[in-house]
């Protein structure tokens, strides 16, 4: 059966964009995908609304299989602001929240559910979570806070097994890339890409501990099929290399430098 691929959307409201009443909606921009065995087009919308004086914080479900007849499925509340988002057969959402621990909240088809989808699972996280990344499998998924990181053997949307915390070391982790059994992680200022296991227990292939760098590192991505990474530097070059091996194969001069992400 064919899949098709719903665009996941982030629009958000209140102090980051403020509006009045009078303002159009806020912009929408596309953050991750998830594939669907059915024939409708899904988009997630995750947005900020506001009620009287309290902040409420929804992920709202639309039916865009017709774009200029979109309709809204079902909202689903969190529990605080969504702040990274990742998605396959079905959609991570890290929610910072007020607690000692932030949360992964698991958004997938749920025939018991309105509309046909719902949260199916609740997991901690670490606090200070910002980034989620996924193996290009999907098997795999890791999720990163200010202090540690954890890795998610992903069997199912109801059945996901959360690592221990992994401290991040003294400086923060501000990105992260997987291969099927590795995660390659890069930290604030540091010329070097990390390379840990993604399940310690495993048996993942022995390779080199770090590629090392001649610059900090801003941004990775390891491309679909797991063949290729991409690093990008804080002196506005892009180092290619191969992930199973750590071996630098280009270096690329960016005019401009890097505006945002790289993306696989």
């Amino acid at each position: 059966m064919n899949r098709l691929v719903a665009a996941v959307l982030l629009a958000v409201m209140g102090s980051v964009f403020p509006l009045r009443a009078q303002d159009a909606a806020p912009t929408a921009l596309p953050l991750a995908s998830i594939g669907l065995p059915d024939a409708r087009l899904l988009a997630f919308f995750l947005r900020r609304r506001y009620a009287d004086r309290h902040q409420r914080r929804r992920a709202a479900l639309y039916d865009s299989g017709q774009p200029a007849r979109l309709r809204q499925v079902v909202t689903l509340p969190l529990d605080g602001p969504a702040v990274a988002l990742a998605a396959a057969d079905f959609t991570l959402v890290a929610v910072a929240t007020t607690g000692a621990a932030d949360s992964l909240v698991v958004i997938a088809p749920d025939p018991y559910s309105r509309g046909g989808f719902g949260v199916v699972n609740f997991l901690d996280a670490p606090k200070g979570i910002h980034l989620i990344a996924l193996s290009p499998a999907r098997k795999w998924a890791l999720a990163s806070g200010d202090d540690a990181y954890v890795t998610l053997a992903l069997s199912a949307a109801d059945n996901i097994e959360v690592s221990a915390p992994v401290p991040v070391g003294d400086t923060p982790l501000i990105g992260a890339a997987l291969t099927d059994d590795t995660a390659l992680l890069i930290h604030h200022d540091s010329p070097r890409v990390a390379a840990a296991p993604l399940d310690p227990a495993g048996n993942a292939t022995p390779q080199p501990a770090a590629l090392a760098l001649d610059a900090p590192a801003v941004a990775i991505a390891v491309s679909g099929d797991g063949a290729l990474g991409a690093v990008a530097l804080k002196d506005k070059r892009l180092v290619l290399f191969d992930p199973s091996t750590l071996k630098i194969l280009n270096t690329v001069t960016l005019e401009d430098g890097l505006s945002g992400e790289v993306y696989s």
